[in-house]
């Protein structure tokens, strides 16, 4: 086991011998590390568990094997029978012990035969995974372990604002290069670290990472209610990868929290065009917000502004499209109904006002057919 001990431990030790008293707090909530916060194997256990049970039931659980697996539920999202199954290991990492959870979609494919004693079992094929929930597994176990630490740590990113030369009148006259005796001055040196890695505004877009790394970044900023800031995230991730099938529409998400009802449209119809199948899968778009009352008041700002404008088409698409999401399938169908009348040619609007007729159909107990 390797040992490891903080530079600002050290620093607090030396303080408190200094001064004759004992250090109570040898650490903050935000300067855990992973040796100190996933160290002891039965407490990384306990957490993982009772978080997974929070969100669906235990099937299986051991132990000795740090392995749990739970179900959250079964429908019919995928038109046949759909259930989610959650995976969380513990792996021995040597200094601590690190969690990794996967959510399954898995669809049921057997072939239908009449009921007798020598009827197969549900056959259960893995098609996907929900890198959402999975999302938000990892995050609250990691955060609950370390106290906080992993929801307080935010990215360093480069600050757009933040300028290369000093502020000011430079005491040293910069000329171009062959002109005068300072042509040859050094330039000033950054005067921390968020400076050493800026650039200029002209070239900074979002954080230089992955598009599934901005993703998760843009949903936990959405969760944090940093809606600005996710909209970058997930514009980076589209840019990272032009093909996905998920960027536009959480991009959309975010643009609807900044009030940009436009560009938020604009992503919505894009995010159909990549992936027709989204309205149909079961997604609560409330689950994107941390604070519901973030959310309402977003929801009522939109509502203002649509019944103001009934004639901003953007903005009725995205109150129907909203409502959707949040499974208020009742205005959805309206919305979309007077979208249609407006706009017969409207595919879109058409597809999402039938999904959400067949959702009040089915809340109302009748059979799809």
């Amino acid at each position: 086991m390797r040992r490891v001990l903080l530079p600002g431990l050290v620093l607090a030790l030396v303080t408190g011998c200094a001064q004759g008293s004992s250090v109570r707090h040898a650490e903050a909530p935000a300067n855990v590390t992973y040796p100190i916060a996933f160290g002891n194997y039965q407490r990384v256990y306990n957490t993982t568990y009772h978080v997974v049970n929070r969100y669906a039931v235990v099937k299986k659980a051991s132990y000795h094997y740090g392995e749990i697996e739970a179900e959250v539920n079964q429908d019919n999202a995928f038109f046949d029978k759909t259930r989610r199954t959650i995976l969380a290991r513990i792996f021995d990492e040597g200094d601590y012990w690190d969690v990794e959870c996967r959510v399954l979609l898995q669809v049921e494919d057997s072939d239908v035969e009449s009921l007798n004693e020598h009827q197969p079992r549900y056959n259960w094929r893995t098609i996907a995974s929900d890198s959402l929930l999975e999302t938000k597994l990892n995050n609250e176990i990691k955060a609950a372990l370390s106290g906080g630490a992993w929801d307080s740590k935010t990215p360093l990113v480069p600050d757009g604002h933040a300028s290369a030369a000093p502020q000011g009148n430079p005491k040293i006259k910069v000329v171009p290069a062959g002109e005068g005796e300072n042509s040859s001055a050094p330039e000033p040196k950054p005067s921390n670290l968020r400076d050493a890695h800026a650039t200029t505004p002209g070239t900074v877009s979002a954080p230089a990472l992955g598009d599934e790394e901005c993703e998760q970044l843009g949903i936990h900023l959405l969760e944090q209610g940093q809606f600005e800031r996710a909209a970058q995230a997930f514009r980076a991730a589209r840019e990272a990868r032009p093909t996905s099938r998920y960027a536009s529409y959480l991009l959309a998400q975010a643009l609807f929290a900044t009030g940009d009802y436009t560009e938020a449209a604009l992503a919505i119809r894009d995010g159909a065009a990549r992936n027709p199948d989204w309205p149909r899968i079961k997604v609560d778009a409330r689950n994107f917000y941390g604070e519901t009352k973030a959310l309402k008041a977003q929801i009522e700002k939109l509502e203002s502004f649509a019944k103001s404008h009934p004639e901003d088409g953007n903005a009725q698409l995205v109150l129907g499209y909203v409502s959707y999401f949040i499974r208020d399938y009742r205005r959805a169908e309206q919305v979309f109904s007077s979208i249609e009348k407006a706009h017969p040619d409207d595919g879109l609007a058409t597809t999402y006002r039938k999904l959400a007729q067949v959702e009040l159909d089915r809340s109302r107990g009748l059979e799809e057919f």
